[in-house]
């Protein structure tokens, strides 16, 4: 079950979650992985369970975690599902349990606990390589969300353990004169003036993170709210340049009254004076729909649901969406089979194409037979074509460093195909990490093309770790008509 889905460097995607083929015992975890080179069919996919949590004797139960791309390629998973809800307490628990993947071996490493648990927590990679872990339902099943900011640093190289340092104190957040506790699943993302922004869900959900410091403290400044809550709503750092995303777009979720919208509002640090502002609506209300940044810096809306009934679709959002940067303006492109809304998840993939997967039950009735519309305990994935892959040939990268510095320039080589048009630009993205329309790894930065000279180009890289976090990017080249190459991963060093 595809309920996290993330892009490793390695071109493979990691998708786990609890076992959907064994739906009567979902106390522990299942993750596997697709290599695109080798298809869809069964020898595409190999299972790599994590490691054995020793309170149950099984696979740790990292379904309901976060995640996200350490800046060696490592996937850091935290928290998960400790205790579901049953008849007396309808409370969720969280894992205090942390985990490293390593796409290279492909195998999984345990990493020190967290001090309390965390169940639907989100994970911020920073300027300087150390992830900030907020928010979550804390492991007592009292209905508490872990107040607790903890920042996890990575393994030295050589060694094999990070750390998680408590910043702040306990229960730092929501205590007097300190930032109010985020929602479940917050938006997080690294603002090119080196600060993390918090941006809902709920509309009070809005603040600045400093980059914490060693010394237990961090510094927060608050931030405009919403106009309204977006439970289960859509968040985009917008492509900002080389300089890296100055803006945030939010579109769709549910609010007070449980009902989707189609509305969607922008904020921009530059002008925070202005809030957030009225941005060009959704074609369909959507609710648990996932949207991706493209090669092209345009965005596709993939999927979503009704409103508060998580599970339940319509044939309206199956259809994609895409929004046009210039004009600000979504348009409806071509309709999935299946209906994807709560637990579904959406990765670009480094040839350019966009996996869409996960779902659970769809219990929308049929307007004909009145019987639910999906009642499949099977997941299913499908791959969408953007409209780029279709107007001709593509450029191809022929050669290029594996690793580049911030502020460095660097050459690469590429080739045009017969037909094919020029190359005009090139673009980093951040492989997706994500879970419940909640991307923590996305981000596009443009590189300048300093020269072109025949197959070679030099091009600038990122001026700074706060336009481009250190980490693997894709890098893609586009022709003058956005047609984009298959990427080649490269790693973004500090200087």
């Amino acid at each position: 079950m595809a309920i996290n889905a993330v892009v490793l460097t390695t071109g493979k995607v990691l998708l786990f979650s609890y076992p959907r083929r064994d739906f009567a015992e979902v106390d522990y975890g299942a993750a596997t992985l697709w290599d695109p080179v080798l298809g869809t069919g069964p020898d595409a996919f190999t299972d790599v369970p994590p490691p054995i949590d020793p309170d149950t004797g099984r696979p740790a139960n990292i379904f309901c975690a976060g995640q996200t791309v350490l800046a060696d390629g490592r996937v850091l998973v935290a928290g998960g599902n400790l205790a579901y809800e049953n008849a007396t307490n309808r409370n969720y628990a969280g894992l205090t349990r942390a985990y490293l993947f390593d796409p290279v071996t492909e195998t999984w490493s345990e990493q020190p606990q967290m001090r309390q648990g965390r169940w639907y927590p989100t994970l911020l990679r920073m300027a300087d390589g150390r992830v900030a872990v907020a928010s979550g339902l804390n492991e007592r099943q009292d209905g508490g969300t872990n107040r607790d900011l903890e920042v996890f640093t990575p393994p030295a190289p050589g060694a094999s353990q990070g750390r998680f340092d408590l910043v702040g104190g306990p229960d730092a957040l929501g205590s007097p004169g300190r930032p109010p506790t985020p929602a479940l699943y917050p938006h997080m993302f690294w603002m090119r003036s080196g600060r993390g922004l918090v941006a809902g869900p709920s509309p009070r959900d809005t603040w600045f993170l400093g980059a914490p410091g060693v010394d237990d403290s961090f510094v927060w400044e608050d931030a405009p709210d919403l106009s309204r809550r977006r439970s289960y709503g859509a968040a985009v750092p917008l492509p900002g340049g080389p300089q890296g995303p100055t803006q945030v777009l939010q579109t769709g979720g549910y609010g007070d009254d449980n009902a989707s919208t189609a509305t969607a509002e922008r904020f921009d640090e530059t002008d925070p004076a202005a809030g957030w502002t009225p941005a060009g609506p959704l074609v369909t209300a959507r609710t648990n729909q996932n949207t991706k940044l493209l090669p092209d810096g345009s965005l596709v809306t993939i999927g979503g649901g009704v409103g508060a009934a998580l599970w339940t679709a319509t044939d309206a959002q199956r259809a994609v969406e895409l929004w046009d940067p210039a004009t600000d303006r979504w348009r409806t492109g071509p309709a999935q089979q299946e209906f994807r809304a709560y637990h579904s998840t959406a990765v670009l993939l480094p040839d350019g194409r966009v996996l869409s997967a996960g779902d659970d039950v769809n219990t929308s009735a049929d307007p004909v037979t009145g019987e639910p519309r999906d009642g499949n305990l099977v997941d299913t994935a499908e791959i969408y074509s953007p409209p780029y892959l279709f107007r001709g040939p593509r450029p191809q990268i022929t050669a290029v460093p594996e690793r580049v510095t911030l502020g460095s320039t660097f050459k690469m080589r590429h080739r045009v195909p017969a037909g094919g048009r020029p190359v005009e630009r090139a673009v980093l993205v951040a492989p997706s990490a994500v879970t419940h329309s909640v991307d923590m790894n996305q981000r596009h930065v443009e590189l300048t093309v300093v020269r072109q000279a025949g197959r070679t180009l030099r091009l600038q890289a990122p001026p700074d770790a706060n336009a481009a976090p250190p980490g693997p990017y894709m890098l893609f080249l586009l022709d003058a008509d956005g047609v984009p190459s298959v990427a080649r991963f490269v790693e973004v060093q500090p200087a």
